[in-house]
């Protein structure tokens, strides 16, 4: 879970950029002590209403320029940090506002690289979606903090990045916009689509018949393995009978075999494609895919398994 707090940084041009807009407004201040001075000259309450009106004008807008990014709380955090191809995972985002000062209008935009896809929801706030960012309103009041969670779809294999967070507000009056981009470093991973070798097409040719048996031929009675249940056929010399004495019943001991077996795989990332005039996207993945699968079969059979890609 990350969570961000706004700091001050050193001077840059958009905060130079932001200085010199508020000196142009000053100009607002000015008019409206012209028309005190004027309203006290005429006695007119027309020109006070006038005054008031434009002074307002002015410090509304110049308050939340200056406040509404300040002591603000953005949090976000996923419910899974490793999931496999296709699988859904849960983004959450709490943005709590510690201050006096509502904010009608918050644009929240996070990043998501490599970006993956975030499932609409009407209660969600998205309104707009771009190839790596996606963008959400929110409408915070004084000491009100609102979370979201938004579902996203585990279609792209590899290592994301969530963030940065880009803050945007504005004033009641939609005149000065201002932004801050926060770090980010809520990570998440996606493994490669795991399938059944039959869905790949790969066919099952085993050296050793059609089937390899889980029990081997030859066992070194030096590495002891373990116990298990007497089974019917059992050497007499293979029962520990302290062991069954303490069980109540028969138990034979399990040692480790004299072979083993191994698998090393091979993947040729560099997929050229003619066609695309470089690496073909699909066909790698497709092959990242295969090796995965085969790798996930052979440590459920009991190989030792080896991996080799460029």
């Amino acid at each position: 879970m990350m969570r961000f707090r706004k700091k001050r940084a050193p001077t840059s041009e958009i905060e130079d950029y932001y200085r010199a807009l508020l000196k142009q407004r000053r100009s607002w201040y000015y008019v409206a002590l012209a028309l005190f001075v004027l309203s006290i000259l005429t006695r007119q309450p027309l020109v006070v209403l006038a005054a008031v009106f434009t002074l307002l004008i002015g410090l509304v807008p110049d308050i939340w320029f200056r406040q509404a990014l300040r002591h603000l709380i953005v949090r976000q955090y996923v419910d899974h940090e490793h999931l496999f191809f296709g699988e859904k995972v849960t983004l959450s985002i709490s943005v709590e506002n510690r201050k006096f000062l509502p904010l009608p209008w918050l644009q929240v935009e996070d990043a998501v690289t490599p970006p993956l896809t975030v499932a609409y929801h009407r209660d969600a706030g998205v309104w707009g979606m771009n190839r790596d960012t996606f963008m959400s309103t929110w409408l915070l009041w004084s000491f009100q903090r609102v979370t979201r969670r938004y579902r996203m779809n585990c279609y792209a294999r590899g290592f994301h990045v969530l963030g940065p967070v880009r803050l945007r507000t504005s004033d009641p009056f939609g005149w000065l916009e201002r932004e801050i981009l926060l770090p980010a470093n809520e990570t998440l991973l996606v493994y490669p689509l795991i399938a059944p070798l039959e869905s790949l097409g790969l066919p099952e040719a085993f050296p050793m018949g059609e089937r390899i048996g889980p029990r081997q031929l030859l066992e070194d009675p030096l590495w002891f393995a373990g116990l298990r249940e007497y089974q019917r056929g059992d050497d007499l010399r293979r029962i520990d009978w302290k062991a069954t004495a303490r069980a109540g019943e028969l138990r034979s001991k399990l040692y480790e075999s004299t072979t083993e077996r191994h698998l090393l795989i091979l993947l040729d990332t560099w997929a050229y494609s003619r066609e695309k005039r470089g690496v073909d996207g699909e066909m790698q993945e497709f092959g990242i895919s295969i090796a995965a699968s085969l790798a996930t079969w052979a440590l459920e059979e009991g190989y030792m398994v080896g991996f080799l890609t460029n």
